[in-house]
């Protein structure tokens, strides 16, 4: 066997144990992947080789692991998750609220956060291993990374979604005081309120979770204040009477916002959408014409109408909002528009070089937009999908330059792996 071969296969052993033990995948886009990556780079070797390998090899792989396992016995102490709005510092416990291009949380393990337009969120806790976040009002999207001894919550309400490595929106409905979990990948556990045992979801999945007015628990909104396993945690002064103070501030807000809507039921859809209530909301619209509003509409409310079509499973018809909003609009709005159909194109139809195409668009037309690091990904997969070797690693290497601990960054390491 060649030496060259011994040492490949060697360095292949070597990073698979160390991204076993630093990094599990993110979720099952991602692995799936990485097993065909390895599925093509497999070759089967010929006799001599084989004889030799059965010899050689496993004292290498030996001597490897050996290696290996002496580096991780000291232990070495982990720092604190941040996080940043902005490219500038995040402070814990700071009420965030998306404008009309929403509003990103980059946490430093790679984790975001991207509130949606008129949602409100806070940070109020940060550990070695993860965050919890706050929703107080609207819709959050929030990408998790897999690691080891993952700790991230989202809470809304009396209730807390606890994540491992998944991709999800929560909805808070404050006046209705309901909590709507929207799966795209992975799996979630959710507790808290009047929920007697967690209820999983998982991908594709959708679930509301309401208390009777009567049972409903108020959230703990405190800070959190529990050390991980070194000791180790950040905290802020915040009273239970300052959050009542500006939960009942957040409520007032949405219901100003919503007045607009009947009280026979038939509610506007802007106030449904908002909510997170999309299928109602889109039939509201519908009602109404979808293409009668998207040739109608401001800017915003075209971009809310856009995004209810798509959430609610209408992917040909968000298809054609989208292109309408590229046709009406400039901006940061016209290129939030070319990443959705980015996604509808490489989630909803398989059709991964168009979707390349609109992502790179928004890369183009927004290269710091709030959707920026995804798209970067997301262009790396589809190039890869595609079949393109060359741009794919190419890809994978700006990826890596730009976001070397984001959320496509272990797929993007096989990659450019040798």
């Amino acid at each position: 066997m060649e030496l060259n071969d011994l040492g490949a296969a060697l360095r292949e052993h070597q990073d698979d144990v160390i991204e076993t033990r630093e990094r599990a995948p993110i979720d099952s886009r991602l692995e799936r992947l990485r097993t065909e990556r390895q599925r093509r780079r497999a070759e089967p070797a010929n006799d001599g080789s084989t004889a030799m390998r059965r010899m050689v090899v496993p004292a290498l792989l030996g001597a490897a692991a050996a290696a290996i396992l002496m580096w991780f016995v000291t232990p070495t102490p982990d720092a604190l998750v941040t996080f940043q709005v902005a490219s500038k510092a995040g402070a814990i416990g700071q009420r965030y609220q998306a404008d009309g291009a929403g509003r990103r949380l980059d946490f430093s393990e790679g984790s975001s956060v991207v509130l949606q337009t008129g949602a409100s969120a806070r940070v109020i806790g940060l550990t070695t291993h993860g965050a919890r976040v706050r929703v107080d009002a609207g819709t959050a999207h929030t990408k998790v990374v897999h690691r080891e001894s993952t700790e991230w919550i989202v809470g809304a309400g009396p209730f807390e979604v606890h994540v491992t490595g998944t991709e999800f929106d929560t909805t808070w409905d404050v006046d209705a005081q309901r909590l709507t979990v929207t799966m795209q990948e992975g799996s979630v556990l959710v507790t808290g309120g009047c929920l007697t045992s967690g209820q999983s979801l998982r991908a594709g999945e959708s679930q509301s979770f309401q208390c009777p007015r009567t049972s409903a628990k108020r959230g703990d909104d405190r800070v959190d204040r529990k050390a991980d396993g070194a000791g180790k945690s950040v905290s802020a002064a915040a009273s239970l009477s300052n959050d009542a103070d500006a939960n009942a501030a957040a409520a007032k807000a949405v219901r100003a916002r919503d007045s607009g809507a009947s009280d026979a039921g038939v509610k506007d859809w802007r106030a449904l959408a908002k909510k997170g209530r999309y299928k109602p909301a889109y039939q509201a619209a519908a009602g109404r014409g979808i293409d009668s509003l998207m040739a109608t509409l401001g800017g915003g409310d075209a971009l809310l109408l856009a995004n209810t079509v798509r959430l609610s499973g209408h992917p040909s018809q968000a298809r054609s909002a989208y292109l309408t909003i590229r046709n009406r609009f400039g901006g940061g709005i016209k290129a939030q528009a070319a990443f959705f159909l980015g996604r509808i194109a490489f989630d909803s139809f398989g059709q991964h070089a168009e979707a390349r195409r609109w992502f790179q668009t928004y890369l183009q037309e927004q290269p710091g937009g709030s959707w920026a690091q995804e798209a970067h990904g997301r262009v790396m997969e589809a190039e890869y999908k595609s079949g393109g070797k060359a741009a794919a690693r190419a890809a994978a290497e700006r990826y890596l330059a730009r976001y070397p601990t984001g959320a496509h960054a272990a797929l993007a390491k096989s990659i450019v792996a040798p």
